[in-house]
């Protein structure tokens, strides 16, 4: 990820492959975009979105998806507006600490 100035900032970029759909063409999961509450709103958690764009560009990846905790708002409302669609997947989450013991 490209360095962005001194302020608190991150993002998670996994790859993964869509076995089934876009000829197994391979897409990113972001996770844990972060920019620190005092720095928001100086176009930190866009320029970090855009260059993962880039990223994902330069590798053929399919599509983005971006996973956020779901009592992030003011989150949820910064991604669509970034053109994020959050109205088309859902996803779902178990920690290990709810794991079944393995038997």
């Amino acid at each position: 990820m490209a360095e962005l100035g001194l302020m608190r900032k991150g993002a998670h970029v996994s790859r993964h492959h869509d076995c089934e759909m876009y000829a197994e063409q391979p897409f990113a999961v972001v996770e844990n975009l972060v920019v620190d509450q005092e720095c928001r709103g100086n176009g930190i958690g866009q320029a970090l979105l855009r260059e993962v764009e880039r990223f994902c560009l330069s590798r053929n990846y399919s599509k983005m998806m971006l996973l956020s905790s779901a009592f992030r708002v003011d989150a949820h409302r910064f991604f669509e507006q970034v053109d994020f669609r959050g109205d088309r997947k859902r996803g779902f989450v178990n920690y290990r600490s709810q794991f079944a013991e393995a038997t």
